[in-house]
């Protein structure tokens, strides 16, 4: 729905297209790109999550434990810069009405 709205937005030169296109291509990427994805990504700290998450018994290593961890870190990561994002849509779009 949001991107329907972005595309009407822009396709039809309305107010407000302008500034949810910024939203999307200048502030969301800056704001991803401040995180530490290098660390929290890092081939060790996956090993780390990954050995982690059943014990430290080599024989029973099931990695799927480790990758719900490595998702739910990351999404809790990137929830502030998203919902930044979705604040500035709407701010912007309330000031349009």
């Amino acid at each position: 729905m949001l991107y329907f709205l972005v595309f009407v937005s822009i396709s039809y030169r309305r107010p407000g297209g302008d500034k949810i296109y910024n939203v999307f291509d200048n502030q969301l990427p800056a704001a991803l790109k401040r995180l530490q994805f290098d660390k929290q990504l890092s081939m060790e700290n996956i090993r780390k999550l990954i050995t982690e998450a059943d014990g430290y018994q080599p024989h029973l290593i099931a990695p799927e434990q480790g990758y719900r961890r490595l998702i739910e870190s990351t999404l809790v990561t990137i929830r502030g810069p998203a919902e930044a994002a979705v604040d500035a849509v709407c701010f912007s779009q309330e000031n349009y009405q």
